[in-house]
């Protein structure tokens, strides 16, 4: 089975985020054969040694995380997508996102406009559908996103 990381967070993200999703990928791929960071051609210079990806689409930012990425897991058999940065493509169920923290909805002047939209979107229409798993980072992450979302803390886990 083909597991496929969600390399948007080469471009977007900082500090923690960053570093636990450069840390998981090259972790996977040191553990398995069959990982590949699928990148937006932005992307492709930050792209950790070691870890085997694919360049994909044209676009880049939120245009290629909702429509190129989920174009080519489909075409490419609908692999499990592991979102590793708090963002995830809204139309595709096979995934696993990890909520880092609810920061937008808390500091939203912190954020972009459309970031903030996308993170909305994304975790309302994408992250709480049936079928995906959500994964944070603490038991009180998951608190705050549970009380957030008004779901249930048990259908999130804590790593």
């Amino acid at each position: 089975m083909k597991v496929a990381i969600n390399g948007r967070f080469l471009l977007d993200s900082f500090g923690g985020v960053h570093r636990v999703a450069v840390e998981l990928s090259r972790h996977l791929a040191d553990e398995r054969s069959d990982i590949v960071l699928v990148v937006p051609p932005a992307a492709v210079d930050e792209v950790p040694e070691g870890v085997p990806f694919e360049v994909v689409g044209r676009a880049a930012g939120a245009v290629w995380e909702q429509i190129d990425l989920p174009r080519w897991l489909r075409r490419n058999g609908s692999p499990v997508l592991l979102n590793f940065a708090n963002i995830a493509p809204m139309t595709y169920a096979n995934q696993i996102t990890i909520l880092h923290d609810i920061a937008p909805a808390i500091r939203p002047q912190d954020f972009s406009f459309l970031f903030r939209v996308q993170w909305h979107l994304a975790v309302r229409l994408g992250m709480r559908r049936r079928g995906q798993q959500m994964v944070t980072v603490s038991r009180t992450s998951r608190s705050e996103i549970a009380a957030h979302f008004r779901m249930d803390a048990d259908s999130i886990t804590a790593i």
